[in-house]
């Protein structure tokens, strides 16, 4: 294994079908899935700078009547700790995770709730699509006015 291959806590055998990150396009702004150590996805959506949420902490987010899976629990101008993300800051990163109490998480299957169901790959995709849209909208919104 080399350093730059991700550590799972889980068998990654159980997804045979599903990748570890996928980076597309999804309303006009950059969208990314990252699967995390204990197998359960993380969605971003990355913003540029002239958005009215950009640099918005996440409390602030969670106002503002965005609707995604277990609310937003990310925000940072940080995605993968790349040179140029934490130099220009050129996205704010806004995104969620399904490792909650009701998501099944690999790792820890013994401590998910008794009907839990696993978020696949194809449902946190969806998740950033509609996490996009909704910024898209509050973008054109907050121009209009």
């Amino acid at each position: 294994m080399t350093s730059s291959e991700p550590i799972y806590t889980f068998d990654r055998a159980l997804f045979p079908d599903e990748g570890d990150r996928l980076d597309f396009w999804a309303a006009g702004f950059r969208g990314a899935l990252r699967r995390s150590h204990l197998g359960f996805w993380c969605g971003y959506v990355g913003i540029p700078r002239l958005h009215p949420y950009y640099g918005m902490k996440i409390g602030e987010l969670n106002k503002n009547n965005l609707t995604i899976h277990g609310g937003i629990s990310y925000a940072s101008h940080i995605l993968d700790g790349g040179f140029f993300e934490r130099t220009f800051k050129w996205r704010w990163w806004i995104g969620f995770d399904c490792g909650h109490s009701w998501d099944v998480i690999p790792a820890m299957p013994g401590m998910s709730m008794p009907d839990a169901v696993y978020r696949t790959e194809k449902y946190a995709f969806h998740q950033v699509c509609s996490l996009a849209a909704q910024l898209y909208e509050k973008q054109h919104m907050e121009a209009v006015q």
